[in-house]
């Protein structure tokens, strides 16, 4: 996905990419800054669904 742009100078450490840590995972020579931030979706959308719930219930 991001071998598209390289057309904007964005290129990838491939080593560090395969690697899989957090952290950045930009070539020295990339026009931007890479990283891979690790993520919790899940716990994201079950805290999004609960402040839903809460506050229907709060007009109840």
């Amino acid at each position: 996905m991001i071998d598209r742009l390289a057309v904007l100078g964005i290129r990838l450490d491939r080593e560090l990419n395969v690697a899989g840590e957090a952290g950045r995972l930009s070539a020295a020579d990339s026009a931007a800054e890479v990283l891979l931030l690790p993520t919790n979706e899940e716990l994201a959308m079950a805290r999004e669904i609960q402040e839903v719930i809460t506050s229907e219930l709060d007009l109840v």
